[in-house]
């Protein structure tokens, strides 16, 4: 769940590419940024908390929503949920999909975003050190 901003795209080399190229390196470089996310989580989490995350990820949108239910019974009532819901522009099913797993991870790992954070830094590292060699 994150985003490569122009300004990164452009600290690693790759904003001023032909689109062509940014087409093939962009879904590899976000590969390797969410390899190592996945990795720091897994370090912090039991097995268990790591199948619950695949199972909100992985699952359904009923899914989500029951596993919603148990955790934050009236979330769909929230005024969070209403006014983000209605601001988010896509379906309720992709919604509910996104918001249980942001919910999950403010929960289970309320460091999710200095973890993503350090991996965007670390593969900027590399990258810009590969590119020097």
């Amino acid at each position: 769940m994150f985003d490569l901003s122009e300004e990164y795209l452009k600290e690693i080399g790759v904003a001023d590419m032909p689109q062509a190229m940014q087409d093939e390196l962009i879904p590899g470089i976000m590969q390797n940024i969410q390899g190592k996310i996945s990795m720091k989580m897994s370090e912090q989490l039991s097995d268990v908390l790591v199948d619950e995350f695949d199972y909100l990820t992985l699952g359904t949108a009923g899914e989500v929503r029951n596993w919603l239910v148990k955790v934050i019974p009236y979330y769909a009532e929230s005024p969070e949920y209403v006014s983000a819901m209605k601001e988010s522009g896509v379906s309720e099913d992709d919604f509910v999909k996104a918001y249980g797993v942001t919910k999950w991870l403010e929960m289970n790992v309320p460091s999710y975003g200095q973890i993503v954070a350090d991996a965007m830094e670390e593969t900027k590292q590399g990258l810009i050190a590969a590119q020097r060699k």
